[in-house]
């Protein structure tokens, strides 16, 4: 048996050699979801925003709000220009 506990890896859990090069503000946890999954979802900010556990009836519009976030813009950048 090993000696570590079982760690699971969540879907949007960075790996960590592909972590950004720049040093970056620090970002809410539901806003790095949000952004693991607009990635994940072919850039649909709907459908992250229902997945990273935001309302459905207001998911349009709150993603177009994470997307124009200027912190959550900073970190996109760095996601773009990974790819």
């Amino acid at each position: 048996m090993s000696d570590q506990p079982n760690q699971r890896r969540t879907p949007c859990q960075p790996v960590p050699n592909r972590l950004p090069t720049t040093e970056l503000p620090p970002i809410k946890l539901r806003h790095l979801a949000f952004l693991c999954y607009w990635a994940k979802n072919g850039l649909n900010a709907s459908a992250a925003a229902r997945r990273a556990g935001y309302s459905a009836r207001s998911a349009h519009v709150t993603g177009h709000r994470i997307l124009h976030n200027p912190t959550v813009e900073r970190y996109l950048r760095e996601i773009l220009s990974g790819r």
